[in-house]
């Protein structure tokens, strides 16, 4: 009894495992969050620097008949609403740095971001080739597993018979084949339980060593099965997110750098004369929204892997709970 006591609280410290790691990945992502609004209210300043310069530019050609007062004043409500969104992203950065403050336990004054940090940051990577064996970490496969203990249950070999022996990263980092087979409908992994009792619980439980009976026992391993089957669920989402994501970045950084160009072949056009001001307000607006969405874009992937580490029960060096 002393020994099944002393498993059952093991189960309740990894409990508390659970919320340190949604904790670290709160404060990763809002660390994020807050680079990202600090890089979106410089590239808005950025687009609002673009538009103030253009508006002087057709301030002095309608000054010598070359541009009209509609023109000038298309501008002006561009250059108008490229100045009214900084304040709300203002307020984002210090909405998402009282947040870090709060979550690190720290004065939100006392946070200072260097700029230009969004940039270059480098997007964790996950190792290709990571074996199934590592979702034993996670809070919730530990806690499941002390219950099983607390049991007598063979924890070895109830992780043998549930846990499969995959790989769940392929190349790149990304979901493996193997992973995505695995949670097709008709793959075993949804079906096993019935018949393990015997092996798993033999000599302990089942024997009289703790009271249990043999439906007690196969809730417990519905109950460790479940828990593998969600994080199995959740690496796979997780991964899927982190290739998709990556992806957009990178279609999203080309679209950038077509918009920069068709924006720089507009402006000098603009100074030559040789261009209409609805084909310049139209490179404008791309340019302004393509920049935000590369910036959404590198957010998302970030947020991305905190979910990868998150799902794979943590990749930080220390872990997220005392033995």
């Amino acid at each position: 009894q002393v020994e099944a006591a002393q498993q059952t609280a093991a189960a309740n410290r990894f409990d508390v495992g659970t919320v340190m790691l949604t904790t670290q990945a709160s404060v990763a992502n809002t660390y994020f969050a807050l680079l990202a609004a600090q890089e979106q209210l410089t590239i808005q300043k950025a687009n609002l620097d673009i538009a103030t310069r253009i508006l002087d530019v057709i301030r002095q050609q309608v000054a010598v008949g070359i541009a009209t007062g509609l023109d000038l004043a298309q501008q002006e409500t561009v250059v108008a609403q490229q100045r009214a969104q900084i304040p709300p992203l203002e307020q984002a950065v210090e909405q998402n740095r009282n947040s870090l403050g709060t979550l690190v336990g720290l004065p939100p004054k006392t946070l200072k971001l260097k700029g230009d940090v969004f940039n270059r940051l480098t997007v964790p990577q996950v190792s290709p080739g990571l074996p199934a064996e590592v979702l034993a970490r996670r809070p919730d496969v530990l806690a499941a597993e002390a219950s099983l203990a607390a049991a007598n249950a063979n924890v070895v070999a109830a992780r043998a018979q549930l846990l499969p022996s995959i790989t769940l990263t392929g190349s790149g980092g990304f979901q493996s084949t193997a992973l995505e087979a695995l949670l097709r409908p008709e793959s075993l992994v949804f079906n096993l339980v019935g018949g393990l009792t015997q092996p798993i619980f033999h000599g302990g439980a089942l024997r009289g060593q703790v009271q249990l009976t043999e439906a007690q026992a196969e809730e417990l391993l519905a109950t460790y099965r479940g828990a593998i089957l969600s994080a199995l669920v959740d690496v796979e989402n997780a991964l899927v997110a982190l290739r998709q994501t990556t992806e957009q970045e990178r279609l999203q950084s080309e679209a950038v750098r077509t918009a920069e160009r068709a924006y720089a072949i507009s402006e000098a056009q603009l100074r030559a004369g040789t261009i209409n001001l609805i084909t310049l307000l139209n490179t404008q607006q791309t340019l302004f929204t393509a920049r935000n969405a590369l910036i959404q874009a590198r957010l998302l992937r970030l947020q991305a892997a905190v979910g990868v580490f998150r799902a794979l029960g943590g990749g930080w060096d220390t872990p997220i709970y005392r033995q």
